[in-house]
């Protein structure tokens, strides 16, 4: 177990450690690509088996902080996203990645974070499930709405998609919540962090696979990139502060 503990104390830093780990050693970026999906409903699988039923049903009852939540993340944040866009022309192809980026659901492990810094992860799920759910809708709206001219994103195909994937985790979770004692389940935190933390660190490595040729093919397009992540990223986490702050004051 205190294997399992160190893991979960130091998940903050293993991350972008195993992002670099995957720029450097390319070879094994290569060989975990293939399970990205496998990573992505492993993922879930976890949190939809650690999730505390009781407690995600009483914040569904509650719903005006989700819906707030849902409201900031899959409208308000692509729009804004979209503004920056027109300021800021980019291709046609970036543009539709990030419309897509801006309007899809939470990576499942801002749910496992959550848990980790000792937040409500529990409500973190419930949201990540109601923006999954939303997904289809709103996605193909934004798409159609900023980059109709690009691509055409079936909204029936995604949400076919989206809907064997929590299929497929729920069952495999009802078998661990069946086989797991349910002490387990409400005392192993270490334990919970320390998977999650290693299925993410073979997520990071396996989407870092052909990225250092992409950024030696464009360098100057790279750098600008990763410039305009990071300004989006810290803007938008000022503008999330600020929205909140006024929504408690509400």
């Amino acid at each position: 177990m205190a294997h399992f503990a160190w893991l979960a104390r130091h998940g903050p830093w293993i991350h972008p450690a195993a992002v670099a780990l995957g720029l450097l050693w390319q070879d094994l970026a290569a060989i975990a690509r293939p399970f990205l999906p496998v990573t992505v409903l492993m993922m879930l699988t976890l949190l939809l088996t650690r999730l505390n039923i009781s407690q995600a049903f009483a914040h569904i009852r509650r719903p005006r902080l989700i819906l707030a939540a849902l409201a900031w993340s899959l409208i308000l944040i692509p729009l804004l996203m979209n503004v920056v866009l027109w300021l800021w022309p980019v291709s046609d192809g970036l543009r539709l990645a990030l419309t897509i980026y801006a309007s899809s659901p939470p990576n499942f492990s801002t749910a496992a974070l959550a848990w980790m810094f000792g937040l409500d992860g529990n409500l973190a799920v419930v949201f990540t499930l109601g923006a999954i759910a939303l997904h289809p809708v709103v996605t193909p709206a934004f798409t159609e709405l900023f980059a109709s001219n690009i691509v055409e994103l079936s909204a029936m195909q995604l949400a076919a998609r989206l809907a064997g994937l929590i299929g497929a985790a729920v069952v495999l979770a009802a078998i661990l919540r069946h086989t797991i004692p349910r002490r387990h389940l409400d005392e192993g935190h270490a334990l919970f962090d320390a998977a999650h933390i290693l299925i993410m660190v073979a997520f990071a490595v396996a989407l870092m696979d052909g990225i250092p040729a992409r950024i030696a093919a464009q360098p100057v397009f790279a750098v600008q990139l990763i410039a305009l992540s990071f300004a989006l990223h810290i803007v938008i986490n000022a503008l999330s502060y600020a929205f909140w702050r006024v929504f408690d004051g509400i």
